[in-house]
């Protein structure tokens, strides 16, 4: 499936499809990373925040 069209990905996201989940994972992970990083200067703290970011589109299915 061609993720690199927004409305496809929200859809399947939205529907629960794990191939969608890991294309965000794969494309927005360091990005996410490196900024959250450049803000707080804290891995720990940076780590957690990209994945409190990630984890929310996860849970489209449930709205």
């Amino acid at each position: 499936m061609d993720f690199s069209d927004n409305a496809v990905l929200i859809e399947s996201l939205k529907k629960g499809k794990e191939e969608a989940y890991m294309y965000l994972l794969d494309k927005y992970h360091r990005k996410l990373y490196a900024y959250a990083i450049s803000l707080i200067d804290n891995h720990a703290q940076a780590q957690d925040i990209v994945q409190n970011v990630l984890i929310k589109p996860g849970n489209l299915e449930n709205h």
